[in-house]
């Protein structure tokens, strides 16, 4: 018999359209440096399904879109301050225990 608490924390394959829910967005936004915080061999499974992504578009679409939308944080659905710093070219780390920033040594 398996534990329901431990069942409730497997994730479940989701196709594309199931996991945006019933949003109509037709751009995914995600933050450069939270990516970066991540270990390092899921960056590159992450950076090859991009680079597989990028193969199997082709020649005909679209191979750049310039973005002028406005993201705005929100919490329990009031506005607010983004919590995560900008991108600082692979320096801006997360610490995902505290959710704090946190800067390389030597950097």
């Amino acid at each position: 018999m398996s534990n329901l608490l431990e069942d409730e924390y497997v994730r479940q394959p989701k196709d594309i359209h199931l996991y945006f829910g019933l949003s109509y967005s037709n751009f995914l936004v995600l933050h450069r440096s939270i990516l970066q915080s991540t270990p390092l061999d899921w960056q590159h499974r992450f950076t090859e399904l991009m680079d597989e992504l990028l193969d199997m578009q082709g020649r005909e679409m679209v191979d750049r879109y310039n973005v002028s939308y406005t993201i705005q944080a929100r919490k329990d659905n009031k506005f607010c301050k983004d919590p995560v710093p900008h991108y600082n070219r692979g320096r801006t780390r997360i610490d995902f225990n505290t959710g704090l920033a946190v800067k390389e040594a030597g950097v």
